[in-house]
């Protein structure tokens, strides 16, 4: 007997879910003289009651989630074996964000509650390699933030010229946006002013568009090679450094040619398939010597630039658990799949 109202409600609340999921089932398509099929793929209800069912959920006290989770796989059993394993998939996705997955399917379970659990397990691996290993712009503007002043007029910096059809122009750049780049953006030719008044909200939009988006830095897995690489990209030119991306690859295994853009989804790829730390030791080195290369900027700005380049390290490995307990572990900078997403 239920002596709570609020009890009362929550219970009642999921008995009405329940019937919606099996009127959702209940419309048919005609296949031919012995074969009806249920029609259950309709999104749009399908996310309906997967939003009630989270409401309900979230005002259930954690020791009784597991409760009607059984509740849920008992009332389904009615359903054919198909359509049954399919909802109870969808809606263990839910259970999922408020319970442990071996609270809610134990590995002694039923056949058929373990297949749930692989798909589950199949399931949250998918979005491991979809969104969590992705790189932020968040993340890697602030080493450039810290890098990069406010406006420069340096005379012997190219990067604070125009071209003009008078000759080169001193503009200076700011918050590290070269001239040339204020007037890509821009799409005219910028003057002092223009540069002197850029907002950071603005350089922060130069950023994301001319240097982080375009060239595909999230798909990097490791935040720390995506950081060292925009950077590298901010200081030492977009082609600059592709061309050294274009080495390392190549002493890596990676076969590219000199047309060929290393920053190509495809490419990056490959690069996340590579030794992680290897791969970013060898982009430091590489970004090193494309310093040292440039001889005559290397006297007066090699200290600063070794300096900007000697705050990139590879972070040790640390385990951080995310989300509750049995979800994913995220190993920075590398992403770990803890067991029982892999044992099967």
């Amino acid at each position: 007997m239920i002596y709570k109202y609020n009890d009362f409600i929550l219970e009642s609340q999921f008995n009405l879910l329940i019937d919606e999921i099996f009127l959702l089932t209940e419309s048919e398509r005609w296949i031919d003289d012995n074969t009806v099929e249920w029609i259950i793929d309709n999104p749009t209800k399908l996310e309906k009651i997967k939003g009630k069912l989270k409401d309900i959920l979230s005002k259930l006290p954690k020791e009784k989630i597991k409760k009607y989770f059984y509740k849920l796989v008992n009332a389904l059993k009615a359903l054919p074996y198909k359509k049954r394993k399919k909802l109870l998939f969808t809606y263990s996705l839910v259970f999922l964000s408020f319970a442990p997955l071996n609270d809610l399917i134990p590995t002694n379970s039923n056949k058929e509650l373990l297949e749930i659990r692989q798909q589950i397990t199949e399931e949250l691996k998918e979005e491991i390699e979809e969104v969590i290993i992705k790189s932020s712009f968040d993340d890697a503007q602030k080493n450039v933030k810290e890098s990069e002043g406010g406006y420069s007029d340096d005379k012997d910096d190219p990067g604070n010229y125009v071209n003009t059809l008078y000759g080169d122009r001193l503009i200076g750049t700011n918050y590290g946006i070269s001239a040339p780049i204020l007037a890509d953006h821009m799409g005219t030719l910028p003057t002092k002013d223009d540069m002197i008044n850029l907002t950071y909200k603005t350089a922060l939009e130069i950023y994301k568009n001319q240097y982080w988006g375009p060239q595909n830095l999230d798909e990097f897995k490791t935040q720390v090679i995506a950081n060292i690489i925009y950077d590298g990209c901010v200081n030492q030119g977009i082609s600059g450094t592709k061309s050294v991306l274009r080495k390392v690859y190549n002493n890596n295994g990676i076969e590219i040619k000199d047309n060929e853009n290393p920053l190509s989804i495809d490419f990056i790829k490959e690069a996340n398939a590579l030794d992680q730390e290897v791969l970013f030791d060898d982009v430091k080195a590489g970004r090193e010597t494309r310093y040292r290369s440039a001889k005559q900027g290397f006297k007066k700005y090699g200290k600063g630039w070794l300096n900007r380049l000697d705050t990139f390290v590879f972070p040790k490995e640390e385990i951080v658990e995310v989300g509750k307990e049995d979800s994913v572990q995220v190993k920075k900078p590398l992403i770990k799949i803890p067991d029982f997403l892999t044992k099967k």
